[in-house]
């Protein structure tokens, strides 16, 4: 994976979160943020597969290339709201796009995950600037897909499922009929 200049980074994540996250909560912010500093620090693994909080994506159960993804994700979106030049907006953000191409196969779609539903949310929504409405609309249907086969539409939530974990799941359903 390829990240931009740690500043950049910062940049364009502190965008996103100003002025995407703010209307569209469909992360828990303080896990995706603790998990992006572990990409910079590089005495620290990235936590995987370990028992805790599902909350998609920064849960320590995220896989790594989703989580990468997303992050690419927040990085196109936090171009579309920078002091740059259209023509480099568009340049940056699809670089990013690329990115996300090279990350999103189709094995990701054999089993569902909260992270996944987020990051095909986050891609959509990308994906919405762009010239692109039909792969924005199949993105979408994806991710509402998923959801229903993990059941985020239900009000009946596993039974060890903690408040903070109902509360993600119902954000994330409700991500997806709103995007829907």
């Amino acid at each position: 994976y390829a990240l931009p200049p740690r500043k950049l980074a910062d940049e364009l994540l502190a965008l996103y979160f100003d002025n995407n996250h703010i209307f569209y909560p469909w992360t828990h912010s303080a896990s995706f943020r603790k998990q992006y500093e572990t990409l910079w620090d590089t005495s620290s693994a990235f936590p995987s597969d370990q028992a805790s909080v599902d909350v998609g994506l920064g849960g320590n159960n995220c896989p790594f290339n989703i989580y990468v993804c997303a992050l690419n994700a927040m990085f196109a979106l936090g171009c579309q709201f920078s002091d740059y030049p259209p023509s480099d907006k568009d340049s940056a953000s699809a670089t990013f796009c690329e990115r996300i191409n090279g990350l999103l196969h189709f094995d990701l779609l054999d089993s569902g995950s909260i992270a996944c539903v987020q990051a095909l949310l986050l891609f959509g929504m990308y994906l919405q600037c762009t010239n692109s409405p039909e792969r924005c609309w199949n993105i979408i249907g994806l991710a509402y897909r998923m959801a229903v086969g993990l059941g985020l539409q239900s009000s009946i939530a596993p039974d060890d499922a903690t408040p903070l974990e109902m509360a993600m799941r119902w954000r994330v359903w409700h991500a997806c009929v709103q995007m829907d």
